[in-house]
């Protein structure tokens, strides 16, 4: 297979995980049993589950939060600063200084907000 037949084999791959991603999304957006129209497929694909039950703390409204876990960057990891000067500052290639935390990020369709918790 030629170059062209890699290329075509790239782009069937990933307009069929577009097209999956868009099937998911619309899967938790049924599941969540909001159906007023305000949160739309690529607001699920983009900030995660709708949570009917959540209200904003900026404006209040109830049934706009969508959430998702993430990885944040929470400052230097002392192990981390311990193990670098052991090594002689090897180990930072592969681990870096930072610690990341697991924290879940929500965002409002409504007022365009988004924090974590």
């Amino acid at each position: 297979m030629g170059f062209w037949g890699w290329v075509f084999v790239v782009v069937v791959v990933l307009v069929f995980m577009f097209w999956l991603s868009d099937v998911d999304a619309k899967y938790k957006l049924n599941q969540s049993g909001i159906t007023d129209g305000s949160i739309t497929p690529t607001d699920v694909t983009l900030y995660g589950t709708p949570q009917p039950a959540f209200v904003c703390p900026h404006c209040q409204e109830k049934g706009k939060v969508l959430t998702k876990p993430i990885k944040k960057k929470a400052g230097i990891s002392g192990a981390k600063a311990t193990g670098a000067i052991l090594t002689g500052g090897v180990s930072l290639l592969a681990t870096g200084l930072s610690r990341k935390d697991a924290v879940t990020e929500a965002h409002c369709v409504n007022c365009n907000s988004t924090w974590h918790f």
